[in-house]
């Protein structure tokens, strides 16, 4: 795993290779079936980025519903480079939880191995909103899981 400061993790990924950035996410869907991206690069991926014709929101919300909380590949954005929900929270005004990053590294693990992405890049996962401590609680457990393939970034 790589570490990248003070950068924007939106001008990372190359189109014209197979990269991605992830965002992190929360499990819950409003009335309207659309998942809750209130805050955060959840907020500003949504209002940015649009895969399949579709908002984030709207995919996410309905990936929910069908399969619960879990890593989600959007697809490919209209800059070129895929995007992936990344759950952290189970409910938005909860902090984030370790046993669920853990599953979402997993999955994240997995699916960068089936779809051959060969960079993957991905904010301090649960350490924003989320509340949990970036040096004490998180990054020695994406030190332990994740190969040189992912970078973790931080404005």
């Amino acid at each position: 795993m790589k570490i990248l400061e003070h950068v924007n993790i939106y001008e990372l990924p190359n189109p014209s290779a197979n990269e991605a950035i992830c965002v992190t996410t929360n499990g819950i869907v409003k009335q309207n079936g659309e998942a809750v991206m209130g805050a955060g690069i959840a907020k500003t991926a949504n209002n940015f980025l649009q895969t399949n014709g579709q908002s984030l929101s709207k995919q996410l919300g309905s990936n929910i519903k069908t399969h619960g909380n879990h890593v989600f590949d959007f697809g490919i954005c209209q800059f070129g480079y895929r995007v992936i929900a990344f759950p952290t929270k189970n409910a938005w005004w909860k902090n984030s939880d370790l046993n669920l990053i853990n599953q979402s590294i997993s999955e994240l693990i997995d699916l960068c191995d089936k779809q051959n992405i060969t960079k993957c890049y991905l904010p301090k996962p649960g350490c924003a909103n989320g509340g949990l401590s970036w040096e004490t609680q998180v990054k020695p457990l994406c030190e332990s899981r994740l190969d040189d393939r992912f970078t973790v970034v931080s404005l």
